[in-house]
């Protein structure tokens, strides 16, 4: 200290006698400046770098981590067939008609959407496994003979398309 109670304290550290450690968003000598991170992220009292919390990069933090990665570090995604990657911890999001850890597992054969629903197909009709739509083939073609809409699924058309088969 240069003279009682009035120290110039080292980087990190405040107070008369320098003892106590910068808090909040203040760094540097004296805990003079003040840190500029974003979203969460810790800021190093001494230097005023930020630690980046998961789903995010840039000096101050402020940047989302590109379509793909994740995590600490914008780490690679293994989603697949279109699935959407969770920023912070790299969970899939699987679209409809797949399913597993990496959305790479197509439904079954009698599991259709998000989630792989159970098919509502009758009389030998294939479910499709991504609208839960169900065919038969009729004279050697293809044909949609019903179509099932359960509740959180949209299918444009498809009630009145059921009306008309009625």
């Amino acid at each position: 200290c240069a003279r009682p109670w009035h120290c110039h304290c080292t980087s990190g550290w405040t107070g008369s006698s320098c003892t106590i450690p910068c808090s909040g968003q203040k760094f540097g000598q004296n805990c003079a400046k003040t840190c500029t991170c974003r979203n969460g992220a810790s800021c190093s009292r001494f230097t005023g770098t930020c630690t980046c919390t998961a789903g995010w990069r840039g000096t101050s933090c402020d940047q989302q981590c590109p379509s793909g990665t994740y995590g600490m570090g914008c780490t690679q995604c293994s989603c697949k067939n279109g699935a959407s990657c969770n920023l912070v911890n790299g969970t899939c999001n699987c679209t409809s008609g797949w399913r597993g850890t990496s959305c790479d597992q197509q439904c079954s054969n009698s599991t259709y959407g998000i989630g792989c629903f159970q098919c509502s197909c009758k009389n030998g009709a294939s479910c499709s496994s991504v609208t839960g739509a169900c065919t038969v083939l009729l004279d050697g073609e293809k044909r949609l003979v019903i179509s099932i809409v359960p509740a959180g699924v949209t299918a444009l058309g498809a009630h009145n398309a059921l009306a008309k088969m009625e």
